[in-house]
């Protein structure tokens, strides 16, 4: 009986599904004094609710409402930096001398040097890597050879450096020997890959940031006052410790990337593009020392432009509407090349939302939501709850 009631207390929502709100951002685009091809620079606001980091459902209109042709620019690479990437380390552990680690390949990206990032020990050190598809069957990949080290920036950690044949398995197992009777304390295991820095990047609005240090030793940062979506390519820390620092930190909640928070480092990083919602927060390993208290942490956004052809006197809009399911394709895309990049820039507003209820696309109608099984189910349920109350109606005159 309760499954027949809870399902027609569900009849009437399985007809509002079919209703959903949509939303539209629209940016008024700065007028311009005559005709020509103009960059139109997009505010963070508006990069930030859009659907994807390609932007596939902007799309700009004129005075009249017709769509007008476009391309996306950037601005050109001004240099390269070396990140450092580290692992998820599915397995840590020591015993006497020896150290056994077992890193995560997720994507099978080519790798042919490992970082080990260990706190500094008066020892020496030799390393055997084996490589496995499934984490069952290991394959050698390096013999044990002894190997280099360096102090790293904060002067409290080493960096043992492992070369290795060029291979992607999804799994490495690293073990560690050195001349002593104990294990050494792995912080963790990193690759380099150089990424490219853009000219210019816009700050997004200053956000706070809401810092708890939890009992698993993980500082967590959140962001719940974040106003909206944002996309960001650098994020810097601004952080208050008396001593040296060397701490692994991870962004997560949906994009992520690893990275580390060290005293030595101006603690500026250039991640692909991430988008930032309030899902998303950061999570740094404490380990055993006490928490870092984090004053700020401040975002930028690479600044990205609209080329398009600009009557003058003409008023023009940027939408995105997240509907929009298409990329576009216009004729302007294959003459990019012959239009200059230099070109006058035009500003456009803060994003204006509209919010719309669209009917869902239709579909085939379920034999549960025709109206003859719909009343059928409703006069069902009446009958019954009719002989129910009659039934114990008579019971009570016995």
């Amino acid at each position: 009986m309760k499954q027949i009631i809870y399902l027609c207390c569900l009849l009437p929502l399985l007809v509002q599904a079919q209703i959903q709100e949509r939303n539209i951002y629209e940016s008024a685009v700065e007028e311009v004094p005559e005709n020509g091809y103009y960059n139109i620079l997009l505010t963070q606001q508006l990069v930030g609710v859009s659907r994807d980091n390609r932007l596939e459902d902007i799309r700009m209109y004129d005075a009249s409402g017709g769509e007008v042709p476009y391309f996306i620019r950037t601005e050109g690479v001004s240099q390269e930096i070396q990140q450092w990437l580290w692992y998820d380390l599915l397995e840590n552990t020591g015993k006497d001398s020896i150290n056994r680690i077992v890193l995560h390949n997720p994507e099978e990206k080519l790798i042919h040097r490992l970082l080990i990032v260990s706190r500094l020990a008066d020892v020496n050190h030799s390393v055997q890597v084996r490589g496995s598809n499934d984490r069952d069957s290991w394959f050698i990949v390096k013999q044990f050879r002894h190997i280099t080290k360096r102090t790293s920036d904060d002067q409290i950690h080493e960096i043992l450096t492992v070369d290795l044949p060029a291979g992607n398995y999804p799994y490495y197992e690293i073990t560690l020997r050195n001349s002593g009777s104990s294990p050494l304390n792995i912080t963790g295991v990193v690759n380099t890959e150089d990424q490219q820095i853009y000219y210019t990047l816009s700050p997004l609005p200053v956000f706070p940031v809401v810092q708890k240090d939890s009992l698993d030793r993980h500082t967590y940062l959140f962001f719940p006052d974040l106003p909206q979506d944002f996309r960001f390519d650098r994020v810097d820390f601004f952080l208050n410790h008396p001593s040296g620092y060397f701490r692994q930190a991870t962004y997560a909640g949906g994009d992520w990337f690893t990275f580390s928070l060290s005293s030595g480092s101006d603690n500026r990083f250039y991640p692909q593009t991430m988008r930032l919602t309030r899902e998303n927060y950061f999570r740094i390993d404490n380990e055993n020392s006490p928490p870092l208290k984090v004053d700020s942490v401040r975002f930028y956004g690479q600044d990205r432009y609209l080329c398009a052809y600009i009557t003058a006197g003409e008023k023009y809009k940027v939408v995105i509407d997240n509907q929009q399911r298409d990329r576009p394709t216009y004729d302007i895309e294959h003459f990019r090349n012959d239009i200059p990049s230099q070109l006058p820039v035009l500003e456009t507003t803060l994003p204006l939302v509209r919010h719309e209820q669209v009917e869902m696309q239709s579909r085939k109608t379920l034999w549960i939501e025709r109206p003859i099984v719909l009343w059928s189910i409703l006069i069902g349920v009446g009958l019954f709850l009719l002989w129910i109350c009659w039934r114990v109606m008579k019971q009570m005159k016995r």
